[in-house]
């Protein structure tokens, strides 16, 4: 579940994200998105088998079209288009943001979920933290946040 989501998208709206991007997004992704445009989700804590301690915080998943009044002026398409103009590789496809402004992302071409360390300088493959092979598997591992 999500609260402050932005306005609905329809699947037109895939469609021309996946035009934008030259590539065809994950079906589960793309159902989550239909259903929940953006957004803060109840489980926003990524945690892998390995390290249940600590993990990734989403702040929010970014909205697809619409600007969502709660998160302010950041969608998809304004943060791929800003990613690219860093040398991010244009595989990779931002959905949301922690709380540092890291990227959680998935590539296009492998469908692996990634985080891209924004804060790191110059942006190279070290700034790349692979941490699930597909997104099925990262909306598995993510749990409620312990405030």
């Amino acid at each position: 579940m999500f609260i402050k989501t932005a306005q609905a998208i329809v699947q037109e709206d895939i469609a021309n994200l996946e035009r934008i991007t030259g590539h065809k997004l994950p079906k589960e992704f793309a159902s989550q998105y239909l259903t929940f445009n953006g957004g803060v989700p109840d489980k926003a804590l990524f945690c892998d088998a390995e390290d249940e301690e600590d993990g990734y915080e989403i702040s929010f998943y970014l909205p697809v079209k619409y600007y969502s009044d709660d998160l302010g002026e950041m969608k998809i398409e304004k943060s791929y288009a800003k990613l690219t103009s860093v040398n991010v590789p244009l595989h990779y496809l931002p959905f949301a943001v922690d709380w540092g402004g890291n990227y959680f992302a998935i590539d296009l071409k492998t469908e692996e979920v990634v985080l891209l360390l924004m804060d790191l300088g110059e942006f190279t493959e070290d700034c790349i933290e692979y941490l699930a092979p597909n997104y099925s598997e990262f909306v598995e591992n993510l749990i409620e946040a312990k405030d």
